[in-house]
């Protein structure tokens, strides 16, 4: 159901980074950010302002996601 699909790595020390080829590959629809900031801007961006953005993940990426997000609000 989703229009777009990105893929976000998360930097945590205790996290391999992902390789996301296979999920590349799978989904025409899919596409890779390197930076969680410019996959927020480009989520919201692409998103409009009647869509929907799912962040998921593991807990370390949504409280990533999270710390993101509040900072964009609470100075921008």
């Amino acid at each position: 159901v989703a229009r777009k699909l990105l893929l976000v790595p998360v930097a945590a020390a205790h996290l391999r980074p992902a390789d996301y080829a296979a999920v590349l590959w799978k989904y025409p629809h899919a596409a890779e950010e390197r930076e969680l900031g410019a996959a927020l801007s480009r989520a919201l961006r692409e998103a409009g302002r009647s869509g929907v953005v799912l962040f998921a993940g593991t807990q370390t990426f949504v409280a990533a996601v999270r710390r993101e997000w509040l900072g964009r609000t609470r100075f921008g």
